[in-house]
């Protein structure tokens, strides 16, 4: 749930910011590299450190005013971010969803079943 929270904090952050550098879209590039590489394997804390490094770089872009075409770049880099961001969040889901099924199932059962008294 925590990683879900994350990520729409991420997107929120993302559409309100508007501008961006040269020097910090080489960093936001660097970042989605790393994130598009090893993104099956974060940690909760992995992605709590990412968002942290984004709003750090997000407080840079504030003050650029940047080019058509540089600011397409950065949303697409950061629209890159965010699908990653989606996919581990709803991978998480995907697990516990099967979870709660499972459970549930069991108390079907639980609930059908005939009494051994």
């Amino acid at each position: 749930m925590k990683l879900l929270q994350i990520l729409l904090i991420t997107i929120a952050g993302f559409l309100t910011v508007s501008c961006g550098a040269a020097t910090p879209v080489e960093e936001l590039k660097d970042i989605c590299t790393k994130v598009e590489e090893n993104w099956e394997d974060y940690t909760e804390q992995d992605w709590v450190d990412l968002q942290e490094k984004l709003d750090i770089l997000d407080e840079k872009l504030t003050t650029y005013e940047g080019t058509a075409e540089e600011m397409k770049e950065i949303g697409r880099i950061r629209g890159r971010i965010i699908k990653y961001q989606t996919k581990k969040a709803m991978e998480g889901a995907h697990e516990k969803m099967k979870g709660a099924a499972n459970m549930l199932d069991g108390m079907l059962d639980g609930f059908l079943s005939e009494d051994e008294d």
